[in-house]
């Protein structure tokens, strides 16, 4: 065998293993969907706690709380709101003794301890009939989505707990998990998204009872699942709902903050694995002599040694599966679950001449060291060549010499599905192996036998008994083993179906294997390539999906296999380098993308590169306005819609910040149908977010622009991320047109849908429009109110861009209200400054105007006026044309030039009724007919000439 893997080096857990793809230096003995367990002789003395019985003293009390006394029914197994942990949460955990578990409960132990089995058995006995659950298992493999465990423990439970009014509830946020977490495990259209449907599915789910969802193997959970149950935990609120996980203590050393509250599971205490070991033996005589009746011979026909499976000790789906919806499968009156395959019967052996020493020696129970896994492969018949006073040292090393005494055909069939990982069935096996189904059934059934594999839990295909059978069996073949049956598996339609992810996977250790052999052909060469394509693919798809982590993960790999000059090396580089960009990763990026722009460079890439190197702001790169018209003709020459979405919407935000909004329009509709057209989450949401600002703030009048906003709203709503983002421009759009209460009602669903998606910028663009909205309705107190409190978060969150926008409006509310030196403060540290954008600049000139008319400067506040109306003219927007036109006849009324200021209050009011702005129009008929007169100075300041 090779040497194990070692896991402490693996950022992600076990990226470097995987079923179906692996890491650039990840080969070695452990198999796919398994990540080797390295340190099983770890001492679990001193045993302080008995979460083995644990879980049945609470489960009798009716409470998951160890704080709970006897019979409150405090627990989510009674329906009430999970204040406590299930399984043994009053055994001393790291959480045992702080503050009341909320619905994050993590359950760990060593390989081999019955973790899963002790949660199913809980779940099936001891729950509670109102319990809906369902269980995702996690795996150090990437052909899924970094969230597919997730979705399989969610599909289940929707499965079980089905409901009517639940399900109309949540039919959005359904529909939003339909089209990402639920479809490939990724959180399309973004992670924020995806936790607040999530948030709102749970939550209705859990209104007809309590709700458990299961996510096993957490060992293996990529940092971005962990980071997401973290937030559901924190979000979830009273829902009784509980997330639990278990996991190998691995991952309280990866982790640096364990999530939730954390129970260790140690081994069996002495009294508990001795009567274990009794029982095991008692079931493992009486099945091996009913199995070697039904097969047709003496049950001690085989010679003295031969190789037998494991007894088992439980009364339901296999250990690791969990079967959705609770309850676990009765027995039939031959120990089998209903609709196992005749013969393969769970526990029961092939044939043996003994189950067990007489009188359980102590040293099979000091050996197993109160591991139920070891202790049960303890019991059975020694492998030829064992010596029963001796027996393998570990449970590994014991499963070892029992998979090499097995017979040709089972073991060519278990080192076949040792490849395939996680379920598999007769018809891949018996294609992978080119062989018949019927012998393949056959060694099926007796793998069984020997305890190796079972049915799955649904009946349909198979499993590994434990993840350790999988993972000595991966271990046991030779590296040109794996490497045949690896590339053949690729070829597999299970494994095709499964995508990209999961064909680069089998492709890639595939050659790695091969490479480490020295086998350098040229049939070597194309299936580094076949690899690379593949993996590069699934990594586009993933970074289309929003999974950064995945993509980052899959590109990373295919980057690795690909060479210098090699065709489509610059497409996966460059993708690598946009991935990077989205995670903050800002210095890398900008290298991976110099690298792809580096000549020869082919002419699509190298203008994704160049846009991207601008959006990084490198400082060779340019504008990424100019980026943009530079590469729009080949976008469009290739039929790129990725390219030309990114291109047009850099364009339209250019345009925007211009004020020229109807050109911006037009580029961010052509950005949007590019985007819905490859399937880009991000471009799409962004164009979204920039059509909402040109709608309200463009020349397309309010009636028209309001049409088209609902219309969006109808296509695109069911994005939490949408609503929120169209909902706020659309709140505007309504108390333009004197409708305030329909206005803050779009506002507060904003509001809420911002706080499940925990949106920190929510904190500064929520109350800014808010405070637009009661400008509006007429409400100036309720406005500062707001804008102030936006302008604290503002400063918190570092956002300068929001900050000036809030000072900007704050000025202009005290300015109306005659609070000239408070609007004075506000704008202070606003001007100077250079480069503001044209529609910004306008409203700081106008304002700035006027407040030179308030301390009697003529001259100044005429020519700040006037250069803000000029500059309004050069947009097209009405919005800030009539501002512009209001602002200088308030000015000119303040130098008491009364004649001037009556036709800018006119300009203003013909903009204001273009846009359709009812408010506006008041505003400006009010200005018009008032009287001038010069506005005195305020207290304490001195008016000059």
């Amino acid at each position: 065998m090779d040497a194990p893997h070692d896991a402490a080096h693996d950022t992600r857990p076990a990226p470097a293993t995987p079923e179906d793809s692996t890491g650039p230096h990840s080969v070695n003995n452990s198999p796919p969907g398994v990540h080797a367990d390295t340190d099983t002789d770890r001492d679990t003395s001193p045993r302080t706690a008995e979460p083995h019985r644990a879980v049945r003293d609470t489960a009798d009390e009716g409470s998951w709380s160890g704080e709970a006394p006897a019979g409150r029914g405090t627990g989510v197994a009674d329906g009430g709101s999970p204040s406590g942990g299930p399984p043994g949460s009053r055994a001393a955990g790291t959480g045992a003794a702080g503050p009341p578990l909320r619905h994050l409960l993590l359950v760990h132990g060593e390989a081999g301890l019955g973790k899963t089995r002790l949660v199913r058995q809980w779940l099936a006995t001891r729950a509670g009939p109102r319990v809906a659950y369902g269980a995702g298992r996690c795996r150090p493999y990437g052909d899924r989505g970094t969230l597919w465990p997730l979705a399989d423990a969610l599909t289940s439970l929707l499965a079980a707990r089905r409901s009517g009014a639940a399900e109309r509830d949540a039919a959005d946020a359904l529909a939003v998990l339909a089209g990402g977490l639920l479809a490939d495990g990724t959180p399309s259209p973004s992670p924020d998204d995806t936790c607040a449907a999530l948030l709102q599915v749970l939550t209705a789910a859990a209104t007809g009872g309590p709700v458990v969802l299961v996510l096993d193997d957490c060992h293996w959970a990529a940092p971005a699942l962990l980071d997401l149950v973290d937030r559901l935990d924190r979000e979830l609120g009273d829902a009784p709902v509980l997330l639990l996980c278990l996991a190998r203590p691995e991952l309280l050393d990866s982790r640096a903050a364990p999530p939730g509250t954390t129970l260790a599971l140690p081994g069996l205490p002495e009294a508990d694995a001795r009567l274990l070991a009794e029982v095991l033996a008692g079931a493992t005589a009486r099945l091996t002599t009913r199995v070697g009746a039904a097969d047709g011979r003496s049950p001690r026909a085989d010679p003295p040694g031969a190789d037998a499976g494991a007894g088992t000790f439980h009364a339901g789906p296999p250990e690791g599966v969990i079967a959705p919806g609770g309850g676990a499968p009765r027995l039939g009156p031959t120990g089998s679950a209903p609709g196992t395959p005749a013969g393969l019967t769970p526990g029961a052996p092939s044939g043996a001449s003994s189950a067990a020493p007489p009188g359980l020696p102590d040293r099979l129970l000091e050996r197993a060291g109160g591991n139920p896994l070891h202790l049960e492969q303890l019991l059975l018949p020694l492998p030829r060549g064992a010596r029963a006073d001796d027996p393998p040292p570990t449970v590994q090393a014991l499963l070892g010499a029992r998979i090499d005494a097995l017979t040709g055909a089972e073991r060519v069939t278990l080192d076949l599905a040792a490849v395939l990982g996680g379920r598999f069935d007769a018809g891949e096996l018996a294609e992978l192996a080119r062989g018949t189904r019927r012998g393949t059934v056959e060694a099926l059934l007796a793998l069984g036998r020997h305890r190796m594999v079972e049915p799955a839990a649904d009946g349909r295909g198979y499993r590994f008994a434990s993840g350790l059978v999988q993972e000595v069996a991966y271990g046991c073949m030779s590296k040109r083993a794996r490497a045949e049956r690896h590339e053949r598996a690729a070829d597999l339609p299970g494994v095709r179906a499964r995508g990209d992810g999961a064909v680069g996977g089998h492709l890639e250790r595939a050659y790695r294997y091969r490479r480490e052999l020295g086998l350098v052909t040229e049939e070597l060469g194309t299936l580094r390539l076949r690899a690379a394509g593949a993996l590069g693919r699934a990594g586009a798809q993933a970074l289309a999906r929003s999974d950064l982590p995945w993509a980052d993960d899959l590109l990373s790999r295919s980057t690795a296999l690909y060479g210098p000059g090699d065709p489509s090396a610059a497409g996966a580089l460059r993708r690598l380098g946009e991935v990077r960009l989205a995670l903050g990763r800002v210095a890398e990026a900008r290298e991976l993308l110099r690298r792809t722009a580096a000549p020869p460079a082919d002419p699509l890439e190298l203008a994704h590169a160049r846009l991207s190197l601008a959006v990084a702001g490198v400082p060779d790169g340019g504008s990424p306005a100019e980026a943009a018209r530079g590469t729009l003709p080949v976008f469009e020459a290739a039929g790129d819609p990725l390219g030309q979405a990114r291109a047009c919407l850099r364009l339209g935000q250019h345009r925007q910040a211009q004020g020229r909004h109807g050109e911006a329009d037009t580029l961010l509709t052509r950005a949007l149908a590019h985007a819905v057209a490859a399937d880009a989450e991000p471009e799409r949401a962004a164009a979204l977010g920039a059509v909402g600002v040109s709608l309200w703030r463009g020349p397309e009048p309010l009636p028209t622009a309001l049409d088209r906003c609902r219309a969006l709203l109808a296509e695109h709503g069911r994005r939490p991320t949408v609503r929120v983002t169209l909902n706020c421009p659309l709140a505007v759009m309504l108390a333009l047109r004197a409708r305030p209460a329909e206005a803050c009602a779009r506002l507060a669903e904003a509001e809420r849908l911002a706080e499940r998606l925990g949106y920190a910028e929510a904190r500064v663009f929520l109350p800014l429009f808010g405070a637009l909205v009661d400008t509006l309705a007429g409400r100036g107190g309720r406005a500062l109110g707001a804008l102030d409190r936006a302008a604290r978060e503002a400063r918190s969150l570092g956002a300068d861009a929001l900050r000036d926008t809030v000072a900007l409006e704050s000025a202009r509310v005290l300015l109306d209200q005659g609070r000239w030196r408070e609007a004075a403060a506000a704008l202070a540290p606003l001007s100077g400054r250079p480069g503001r954008p044209p529609a910004e600049a306008v409203d700081l000139d106008g304002l700035n105007g006027r407040l030179a008319a308030a301390r009697g400067r003529d001259g100044e506040a005429r020519e700040l006026a006037a250069r803000a109306v000029r500059a309004a003219a050069d947009t097209d927007s009405p919005l800030v044309r009539a501002l512009a036109s209001l602002d200088l006849a308030h000015t000119l009324r303040a130098l008491g030039s009364g004649r001037e200021a009556v036709l800018a209050a006119r300009a203003a009011e013909e903009s204001f009724t273009a846009k359709g702005h009812l408010p506006g129009v008041g505003w400006a008929r009010a200005v018009r007919l008032a009287s001038p007169a010069r506005r005195p100075a305020p207290r304490g300041e001195e008016s000059s000439a």
